[in-house]
């Protein structure tokens, strides 16, 4: 099974393991060089750095299409509900989860078929990994 994260902070490494222990193929997409170092060496794990947001090609050499799983985790909701929708709506991807810290965004995105989490979740990484498992 093929994952995707968009963002890689401290809670991307988390989910990274959680993953990786459950069979999947994961790319790491972000565009913090320097972080998405930190994951080069993790077993059945790959990076794709982001040049321009604008430009979303970093989803294709992802290979979003072949993706079961795509989550946003970025500390951007704006960009992560963009991202979030290319990967449903664009590229079909059957499973999509993303961060909305907002919850006025987050209730608003949540009616388009997309899973939403934020911070203001008791456990996001419980919820997260709950929302992974499913």
């Amino acid at each position: 099974m093929d994952a995707i994260i968009y963002g890689c902070g401290p809670l991307t490494s988390s989910l990274v393991h959680h993953l990786v222990a459950r069979d999947y193929l994961v790319t790491v997409v972000g565009d913090d060089l320097d972080a998405l170092k930190h994951f080069s060496g993790t077993k059945n794990t790959s990076t794709v750095l982001v040049v321009d947001a604008a430009m979303q090609d970093y989803l294709q050499e992802a290979e979003v299409a072949l993706a079961e799983l795509f989550v946003a985790l970025s500390g951007d909701d704006l960009a992560n509900v963009l991202v979030s929708q290319a990967a449903s709506h664009l590229f079909n991807v059957p499973s999509v989860i993303c961060r909305i810290d907002d919850p006025d965004l987050r209730q608003m995105y949540a009616g388009l078929g997309i899973h939403t989490l934020g911070l203001s979740d008791l456990d996001l990484l419980s919820d997260l990994t709950a929302a992974v498992d499913q």
